[in-house]
């Protein structure tokens, strides 16, 4: 079996049928669809597709072409019937519109690859997209099968596209009407929505931890492109933002916020976005701010989760430490944030310590840090020196007392409790 990479050819053997077969593993998955488009042959380029077989169409060109649903998804092409008629015919992915509202994108999926099998069910080649390529794409081109004086061909493609299926529909030059049709109602469903939290969310702007009702977030497997930051804090920064919030009364009042999954999903502080009724986050090493809203709030844990408006998503994300055990009193940590807002300047501030204390009022694991901080920092990562993981978002703190600082976060597990985070 050949292991294509992207760009790369395969050259089919004389068969009369082969099947073109997905997999898809991921606590998404269930939330990707599927398609082929079919270009009929001198219409490439110029014209849309002349057929789409997904789930929603399973059969065109009297059943030359059909799409059933065992394991990820299989699409048989009976390629002695096509005969010269098909100019080629495009496997396309994407993330339902539903699911990439909570920021869900591919880079999520733990595989994502495609198989030319033969009528023997013998595996030709594979195209294995890897997690690391992956960032902010919620649309894929995994390939096209085309012909080719008189041979058909298998293209590893691998393009993305950060807008999703509207993007990529742009793209390939589908009719208006087609992105409902394909992503409607009988589209696999986004993983499913958490309970309300015990209690109930009080958050900003309507969003209070029964009001999100779309999904938990999902995480992503790994750092951006996959390496783990070898310069700690640098490497963390860029995905860090300046929170600039406007409220119903008026007023104006900032924090800090960081980006935890490629879709731009955020965690800051119940209090920053609480009377939010616009809101703006300015990552670092750009001055563009860019409008942000409450995905869900908690006023207990005084954390929150906000995203992106935009489709872009960011480049750059931070890895969680989600874990039922504490970290140990002494661990080092840093933290980075704006504190002051902008009245020291727009540059972020780091600071370093260590875990003085795990303590557990209402419930809740709160971790105590001699990190220095100031309001503006409130909303900021928690994270460990050796690693970069973080653990916990920085919340509040006491004015010195004896010469002892004491700053507190939330340990990022109470995401978990929330119904945030999957089990």
């Amino acid at each position: 079996m050949s292991s294509l990479q992207r760009g790369q050819r395969f050259p089919l053997p004389s068969v009369e049928a082969v099947q073109l077969e997905l997999t898809l593993h991921g606590s998404i998955a269930t939330a990707v669809n599927k398609a082929v488009f079919v270009i009929d042959r001198g219409r490439m380029g110029s014209a849309p597709p002349s057929a789409i077989v997904s789930h929603r169409d399973p059969a065109a060109l009297d059943g030359a072409i059909r799409f059933d649903s065992v394991g990820s998804g299989r699409f048989h092409v009976d390629t002695r019937r096509l005969g010269d008629r098909i100019e080629r015919m495009i496997v396309a992915v994407w993330v339902t519109e539903a699911a990439r509202r909570t920021a869900t994108h591919l880079a999520q999926l733990d595989e994502l690859s495609i198989s030319v099998v033969g009528p023997d069910n013998t595996r030709l080649a594979i195209f294995a997209v890897p997690g690391s390529e992956l960032g902010r794409e919620s649309a894929l081109v995994l390939g096209e099968l085309y012909l080719k004086s008189g041979k058909w061909r298998f293209r590893a493609d691998g393009g993305g596209y950060l807008g999703g299926l509207p993007s990529m529909a742009s793209k390939l030059k589908l009719p208006g009407d087609i992105v409902p049709r394909l992503d409607g109602a009988h589209a696999p469903a986004p993983p499913p929505s958490p309970a309300p939290p015990a209690g109930g969310g009080d958050g900003g702007s309507g969003s209070g931890g029964s009001g999100w009702g779309a999904g938990h977030v999902m995480l992503p497997r790994d750092w951006p492109g996959g390496v783990k930051p070898h310069k700690i804090p640098a490497a963390l920064l860029p995905a860090v933002a300046r929170v600039e919030v406007q409220t119903r009364e008026g007023k104006t009042h900032g924090g800090t916020a960081f980006a935890i999954t490629p879709g731009g999903t955020m965690l800051t502080c119940h209090h920053v976005v609480e009377d939010a009724v616009a809101m703006t986050v300015t990552f670092r090493g750009t001055h563009t701010p860019r409008r942000a809203e409450v995905l869900v709030s908690d006023a207990h844990a005084d954390i929150a989760l906000i995203r992106l408006v935009d489709p872009w998503g960011v480049e750059n994300w931070l890895r969680l430490k989600v874990s039922h055990t504490p970290p140990d009193l002494g661990d080092e940590v840093g933290l980075v944030g704006y504190p002051l807002g902008t009245a020291m300047g727009s540059e972020i501030t780091f600071s370093r310590g260590i875990i003085n204390s795990v303590r557990t009022p209402d419930g809740l694991r709160v971790l105590q840090i001699d990190a220095g901080a100031a309001p503006g920092s409130s909303g900021g990562p928690v994270f460990m020196r050796e690693t970069g993981e973080v653990i916990g978002v920085l919340t509040s703190g006491l004015a010195p007392t004896a010469g002892m600082h004491a700053n507190f976060a939330i340990d990022v597990n109470e995401m978990r409790r929330l119904g945030w985070l999957p089990h």
